[in-house]
């Protein structure tokens, strides 16, 4: 008897939208969440992939802390898109190695994976489903900085073409209530679920 296939949903938005928070919301409602962005910094405390990446980047980063690894890593690729192109060759096809490890390792008939750049790196293939976190501009940036909102959403899709590419977004406008919103979602979830 061959294994059922999961059911993948994507969880995906605009820097400062809010996409960890739903993600812990819906983790706390029983769903597995795989979280991309995590997963890459685990990549970061790994000597081959480090040692890679130093190569490509032309970084000195082994047996520097973490946080200045992540912090020389960011500040040279959200200032380059060929830097950016070339960590993302070495990382994104080891988060998804490691994506599909984790899937196979969950009981949960739903899986959820967040990552802020699922239309950018062409991955919507890959999802049953895919939430787009919206938030408003002005708010984004009072969450994480103007500055790195702007250093970041330069990389990406603009917030409102992945609401329009997605299946169902998530207002996260402080006016409309998340929890309404995410009820809908996790009915909607269960409903896949049962099938």
């Amino acid at each position: 008897m061959g294994t059922l296939k999961k059911i993948r949903v994507a969880i995906t938005g605009g820097p400062g939208s809010g996409k960890t928070y739903i993600c812990k919301l819906l983790e706390s409602a029983g769903f597995p969440v795989f979280y991309a962005d995590e997963e890459a910094k685990l990549l970061y405390t790994d000597p081959e992939t480090i040692k890679r990446i130093e190569t490509s980047l032309g970084l000195t980063l082994i047996d520097k802390p973490l946080n200045e690894i992540i912090k020389a890593i960011s500040a040279t690729v959200f200032s380059s898109k060929s830097a950016l192109a070339k960590l993302e060759a070495i990382v994104h096809p080891k988060i998804l190695e490691r994506f599909k490890e984790w899937e196979s390792k969950q009981c949960s008939p739903v899986v959820l994976m967040e990552s802020a750049i699922i239309f950018e790196k062409r991955l919507e293939d890959m999802f049953d489903r895919i939430i787009c976190v919206y938030t408003p501009k002005c708010l984004a940036q009072n969450r994480i900085g103007k500055d790195l909102w702007n250093k970041r959403v330069h990389f990406q899709l603009p917030p409102e073409m992945k609401a329009e590419k997605a299946h169902w977004t998530i207002l996260n406008d402080n006016q409309r209530s998340l929890i309404d919103q995410l009820n809908v979602i996790i009915s909607w979830l269960e409903h896949l679920a049962s099938r």
